[in-house]
């Protein structure tokens, strides 16, 4: 009998003992599942920030990242692909027309001539979809190449459009959600268009290109990055895999929303080649201005 008692005693003493937890164990809380974006927003809705046609081509490659969260971003990114070492030159553009000394304007001929030698250089233009094969390792063409086009203007449509077709290069329109279907903008049909045609791929560029790191309201800033994905993603019905923060502005608030929305990529606007070593939600961007000549341009692309 005591026998018994004492096997089940130790029985006991041995269920207590592995069902408490040691002192330094720790438990990390059960996953949670993004939260589905909220209903469409109208226009205008959250339209608290500074038009896009009040750019300053002064201020256009340097000043953006006052609320730099430095060193943020990706350590992790650079550390889960060690092998891979390419440097993506990520072209900035703007509208493209024939606007007198504005810098962010560039002529037709001329953004035609700069693709041109790109094309004729060897370089192979990417959709930032495709550079999902850069963070996983996976080997990139000799020469890539990504051409952005910030804000979405109509002229992306009416003149670069034609030209990235007719020299069967791609791009990647950011497109300011409050500014679709206005007059110097894109509308949706274009968009859709350009979506199908395989040669333009969008991405988001906020819902009213306000600087992201003015919203003292979380709910508004998660609202421009989670909300203007979910708007793009109905007009395009694919994914939206890049975010653009507007002026290069951004904190850590708005990285956590970038990357709580499921992009797999954002661009800044602070000058330099973009690696991995940058993180993805940080990468650089070389800015194209109108003033840049051809013999500029060539030695920055040779």
């Amino acid at each position: 009998m005591k026998a018994l008692w004492t096997f089940l005693f130790c029985g006991v003493l041995l269920t207590i003992t592995a069902c408490t937890p040691a002192a330094n164990q720790t438990f990390a809380p059960p996953a949670q599942e993004l939260p589905q974006p909220a209903a469409a927003t109208p226009p205008g809705q959250y339209n608290a920030g500074i038009p896009h046609d009040q750019y300053n081509a002064e201020t256009e490659p340097s000043q953006h990242n006052a609320a730099n969260a430095s060193g943020t971003a990706g350590s992790a990114a650079s550390s889960e692909n060690t092998q891979v070492a390419a440097k993506i030159p990520i072209l900035m553009y703007h509208s493209i027309s024939e606007t007198p000394k504005h810098d962010l304007r560039v002529p037709p001929r001329l953004f035609e001539q700069q693709l041109q030698h790109l094309k004729e250089a060897g370089y192979q233009t990417l959709s930032f979809k495709e550079l999902e094969d850069w963070t996983a390792g996976k080997p990139l063409p000799a020469k890539p190449v990504v051409i952005t086009l910030d804000d979405g203007y109509r002229d992306n449509y009416t003149a670069a459009f034609p030209i990235l077709k007719k020299l069967n290069m791609k791009a990647t329109v950011f497109m300011t959600i409050d500014h679709l279907d206005q007059e110097t903008n894109l509308t949706a049909q274009m968009i859709k268009e350009m979506h199908e045609s395989g040669f333009v791929e969008f991405g988001s560029h906020a819902l009213t290109h306000v600087r992201l790191t003015e919203h003292k309201d979380n709910d508004r800033l998660r609202a421009e990055i989670v909300q203007s994905k979910y708007e793009l993603e109905k007009l395009t019905g694919t994914p939206v895999t890049s975010f653009c923060y507007p002026y290069g502005a951004y904190n850590e608030q708005a990285l956590a929303y970038v990357k709580e929305a499921g992009y797999k990529f954002a661009v800044a606007m602070d000058e330099g080649v973009a690696e991995l070593s940058q993180g993805v939600y940080t990468l650089l961007r070389i800015y194209i201005p109108s003033s840049m000549t051809m013999d500029q341009f060539k030695k920055k692309f040779p």
